[in-house]
């Protein structure tokens, strides 16, 4: 979709207008509901047009279609999520949405796992295994702060219902399931010098990243109206449209060869 950056850079300028100025706001609540449908609709279409771009047999078809179908099944939970937003005037942390969200993880994992796999079975170097040691203790060392400081507070805190505590400990540490295999992506793009595989891997992996950040921030917040859960809305679609960007820099790559016929 050749629309989706001028798009993202678009919703983001409105952001920046409509937050500061009318942050606590119905009109907002709308616009944070609304933008994040939209990136999440445009990732979807993307991803779609990326995985069909692919002859069928091709491994990363598959990779991109299991993106694709997490990407589909959290847009059923960000209408789920607007339905509480915006109807039911409540956060949504601790309803159904939250099933729809977990479910959406497992192929988004399966995902970015098969484009390691594939790229490993080509033969081509991954780079050292010192430096993946050390992304690994880094990383290790990242989930073990978070752990402290927010994930086991919340945990024994015997005032929080038990299914919002189990989502307390379910959504960082799926982020950081999907984060450590982006990882090992952004590490093989780093040693391929931002070569054609590498940029849609980047900008996928900033894009999981992000969403990552915006759930910390939805765990900070205790209403709708709450900045962290404006802040929030931008993280997140921000996130959703740098998946578009990945699948439509895919595509761009893909079309390389036929357009220089």
């Amino acid at each position: 979709m050749r629309l989706t950056l001028p798009l993202f850079i678009f919703l983001l300028v409105g952001s920046g207008i409509v937050y500061p100025w009318w942050g606590e706001s119905e009109f907002a609540l709308y616009y944070g509901n609304v933008v994040q449908a939209v990136a999440l609709l445009v990732a979807a279409y993307n991803l779609y047009l990326t995985t069909n771009s692919f002859r069928r047999g091709d491994e990363p078809r598959k990779a991109w279609a299991r993106i694709g179908i997490g990407i589909g099944i959290w847009m059923v939970a960000q209408i789920l999520e607007s339905y509480c937003d915006l109807v039911l005037n409540q956060v949504s942390y601790g309803t159904v949405a939250d099933l729809f969200w977990m479910l959406g993880y497992f192929p988004l994992i399966a995902g970015v796992y098969l484009f390691f796999a594939n790229f490993r079975s080509t033969g081509l170097p991954l780079g050292k295994k010192q430096d993946y040691v050390l992304i690994g203790l880094l990383l290790a060392a990242i989930y073990g702060v978070l752990m402290y400081s927010i994930i086991w507070p919340n945990l024994s805190n015997v005032n929080r219902p038990v299914v919002v505590r189990i989502l307390d400990f379910t959504y960082p540490t799926f982020d950081f399931v999907i984060i450590a295999v982006a990882s090992v992506l952004i590490r093989i793009a780093w040693n391929l010098r931002g070569g054609n595989i590498a940029k849609p891997w980047v900008l996928l992996s900033l894009g999981f990243v992000m969403t990552a950040g915006a759930d910390l921030l939805l765990q900070l917040s205790e209403e709708t109206s709450s900045p962290a859960y404006r802040a929030a809305d931008v993280v997140y679609f921000a996130g959703y449209f740098f998946v578009a960007l990945s699948a439509k820099k895919q595509m761009e790559i893909t079309a390389e060869p036929l357009s220089a016929k």
